[in-house]
């Protein structure tokens, strides 16, 4: 019970910033500019639940940043999903919140996934939907800049949110 709750807390405050991010780009596309965060919304959910939930909140959340960017069903599930083996694979789950910068390992694969955007869209392009080399980069600077503030706020927002509704549940079965 407690983990499908945790699970949904997670993936509706994913949703939210998600949807914030895409209002805040639609209002920046009149300069030709895009703010790119996929890798914020792995590290909360690695951090507070099991697998099953990950695999949970990664399928939606995957699918919602798919719709969001409009690229390819599943291109942001399969990176998350590469993002976090290669992560377990760095750091077990247990050192992941001891790590003095965890932000930094997000900022890295928040890097990895737009240049992985980036040279299939090069290679592939798709009608609509081209990333030139110079955009790219200005895109990359902005979202790092956004996402070395934003990341360390959701982060704590997600911690906070989950520690208030265990508080919660436990009061409410006293």
């Amino acid at each position: 019970m407690k983990l499908i709750v945790s699970a949904i807390l997670i993936l509706v405050l994913n949703f939210i910033v998600l949807h914030r991010i895409g209002l805040v780009n639609h209002a920046i596309i009149p300069i030709a500019v895009m703010i790119y965060l996929p890798a914020l919304f792995f590290f909360p959910s690695l951090i507070h639940l099991n697998i099953k939930g990950c695999v949970m909140v990664f399928t939606v959340t995957g699918f919602a940043l798919d719709h969001v960017y409009n690229t390819a069903t599943g291109f942001h599930l399969l990176c998350l999903v590469c993002c976090i083996v290669s992560l377990r694979f760095v750091a077990l789950k247990d050192k992941i919140g001891k790590f003095s910068r965890p932000h930094f390992l997000q900022l890295i694969a928040n890097t990895f996934i737009s240049l992985v955007l980036f040279i299939t869209l090069y290679f592939f392009p798709i009608k609509g939907g081209t990333w030139t080399p110079i955009n790219f980069a200005v895109d990359l600077i902005l979202s790092s800049l956004a996402f070395l503030i934003l990341c360390p706020w959701f982060n704590k927002l997600c911690t906070q949110s989950l520690d208030t509704m265990i508080s919660t549940m436990k009061n409410m079965s006293e």
